[in-house]
């Protein structure tokens, strides 16, 4: 969960914690921290002023060094995606970095369902995605365990201002087979 070394431009040792920057080729993946202690029964998160402020100036760095900026965060960030007892209490304050400064994706666990939602960005929608569990080895066809992966290209796609064209491709556990099968693929 650490930033690579110089993960983090112009960074002064020592860096905060979070957000955590690794670089890999044109992708950058922005670690965001939602951790909170909870009281028994609730799973709810915040992200915090100084790491949105962090989250906001690595963003707009990023993106001027022309990177992929892909968000990783536990927390769904979109209204309505989980109960309010389960919810990220400042997610509106993250839209608005995200909206203000921009990403190419944001990348959420938490809720153990798929999930694909958008949020206003500088240059267009930005595609925010959840997954489900991908350890559930049951034979319910509605929760079986699922993973995602990413294929990014640069060039704009489908979207208008986009930088980068990102597929998603969902690989789903077969009971069957026992094995994980394409399950469908999608440009966000």
């Amino acid at each position: 969960m650490a930033s690579d070394p110089q993960g983090i431009p112009d960074a002064s040792p020592p860096a905060p914690a979070f957000p955590t920057v690794r670089r890999r080729g044109a992708i950058a993946f922005v670690g965001v921290c939602t951790a909170q202690p909870t009281p028994i029964f609730k799973a709810s998160g915040s992200v915090g002023t100084d790491q949105r402020e962090r989250l906001q100036a690595l963003l707009v760095e990023l993106g001027a060094a022309g990177l992929c900026r892909v968000v990783l965060i536990h927390h769904p960030i979109n209204d309505g995606a989980t109960s309010r007892r389960r919810s990220l209490s400042d997610a509106r304050e993250v839209r608005a970095v995200l909206r203000s400064a921009g990403a190419e994706l944001v990348l959420h666990g938490h809720n153990h369902r798929t999930q694909i939602f958008q949020v206003s960005g500088p240059e267009g929608p930005i595609p925010v995605v959840g997954v489900r569990s991908s350890s559930y080895m049951g034979r319910k066809l509605y929760k079986r365990a699922r993973y995602h992966i990413y294929d990014v290209e640069p060039g704009a796609g489908d979207r208008p201002g986009a930088r980068f064209r990102v597929t998603l491709r969902t690989r789903a556990y077969d009971p069957v087979t026992g094995r994980f099968v394409p399950d469908g693929e999608r440009v966000l």
